[in-house]
């Protein structure tokens, strides 16, 4: 491998596929910005199969970063090399994974989408029902979004029993995943307690799981629980910053305002620090939620000038979705 560089460079794509796989469905961890540092060091690859790799896999790194956009642009170009791959099941695999992408993008349309042409291929394979079970969680979480949420629960429900069936122990944190969408659902039916039964077990499972730690924490902010929030909020900042989460950090700084029941202005700052990076990563539906946030916390202080301002930001976000067909 030392003597054919394209060997080294297709040998270290194998490598940080197998601990993408590895850290992601079995450990629970999430990768780093220096998992691609060594196959960046190869320099451009030489052919469309080696490209495709790189793009893919690239992709997927910056997202787990938090760098939407920029991953946005390596999807779309692995996308392209795509019809060079004859294998169905690596389409399958691209399509998943890119409905994960447009998921953190706040597109559960196109998740849904992507995910059903993933599930349609891993369908039409055999022994291929973990992936099908994975595509069936992400429809779950999708049809959360979308406020629709018996469907979402029946198809999550229905991802949990595919992996129930298997009964494998080394999918059994996999199967912890699929609870913690179960508490979203939860949590965006505004049944904190409930939902906290769920992400409080996760998180104790897999302790980096900071999606589990922040939903938890913003539970119970809600219930007014407020030293077992601040708690989780430190770890939670303290996860983002080993990892290299820009999006969570910000989400953690303005729920740590909350909880502790900032001034307005004080919350105001957090929240506009955290619009430069969801403005930029394209993240519109986190600067509506924020932005009638501070909206009504301005009207609850009577700054209505202020509210005002920040309730006519939220208008024009939502027509900014809704020309976006979410």
């Amino acid at each position: 491998m030392e003597e054919d560089q394209s060997v080294l460079l297709y040998y270290s794509l194998l490598d940080y596929r197998y601990k993408a796989f590895t850290e992601d469905f079995s450990t629970g961890l999430h990768l780093t910005k220096d998992n691609f540092q060594a196959i960046e060091s190869f320099g451009s690859p030489t052919n469309d199969l080696l490209n495709y790799y790189y793009y893919f896999f690239k992709a997927s790194n910056e997202t787990a970063l938090g760098n939407y956009r920029y991953a946005g642009k390596l999807y779309k170009q692995a996308e392209i090399l795509l019809t060079q791959i004859p294998d169905e099941v690596e389409k399958a695999d691209f399509y998943f994974k890119y409905a994960a992408y447009c998921y953190c993008i706040q597109q559960p349309l196109l998740v849904i989408k992507y995910t059903s042409k993933s599930e349609k291929i891993f369908s039409e394979q055999f022994g291929y029902d973990f992936n099908i079970a994975c595509c069936k969680n992400m429809l779950g979480v999708a049809w959360i979004s979308l406020k629709q949420f018996d469907q979402a629960e029946t198809l999550i429900m229905e991802a949990i029993e595919i992996l129930k069936r298997r009964n494998k122990k080394s999918e059994e944190l996999i199967l912890l995943r699929f609870h913690h969408n179960l508490g979203m659902l939860y949590a965006e039916k505004n049944q904190p307690i409930e939902a906290i039964k769920y992400f409080s077990k996760i998180s104790a499972r897999i302790p980096n799981h900071f999606k589990s730690v922040f939903l938890e924490a913003r539970e119970r902010v809600k219930l007014k629980e407020t030293e077992d929030a601040a708690r989780l909020i430190e770890r939670g900042l303290k996860i983002c910053q080993e990892l290299n989460n820009k999006q969570y950090k910000y989400h953690f700084n303005i729920l740590q305002d909350l909880n502790e029941n900032a001034p307005a202005k004080v919350l105001e700052k957090s929240v506009l620090d955290a619009f430069t990076y969801f403005e930029h990563e394209g993240l519109h539906e986190y600067v509506r939620e924020y932005a009638e946030t501070l909206a009504i916390r301005f009207h609850e202080e009577g700054n209505y000038s202020k509210a005002s301002n920040y309730f006519y930001l939220v208008h024009k976000k939502r027509e900014k979705q809704f020309q976006k067909g979410r």
